[in-house]
């Protein structure tokens, strides 16, 4: 997947990477950052952030037309939290 995922690393491995793909242009610059699902998750409740909806939108039609393996993946994560929103059992 050119640029969309470090090729050598696993979904557990969390850090930051830089692409070195043709297409990736920004990441290879800037660089990226993976976390987990779960990392986000928890990050949010020690601030006392609820999960009240998510959303993993698909990207553009031309974006995943010219980058198949990356589209196959989430590419998009949307959260929306409210402050205090539930009681920890």
């Amino acid at each position: 997947m050119s640029g969309s995922w470090p090729g050598d690393a696993a979904y557990h491995a969390e850090g930051r990477w830089r692409a070195d793909g043709e297409r990736s242009t920004l990441r290879r610059r800037v660089g990226a950052q993976h976390r987990t699902l779960s990392t986000y998750v928890n990050a949010l409740r020690r601030h006392d952030l609820w999960l009240d909806e998510a959303a993993e939108p698909e990207p553009a039609p031309g974006w995943a037309a010219e980058r198949p393996d990356a589209a196959r993946f989430p590419v998009f994560l949307v959260l929306r939290c409210v402050k205090g929103g539930g009681v920890r059992q």
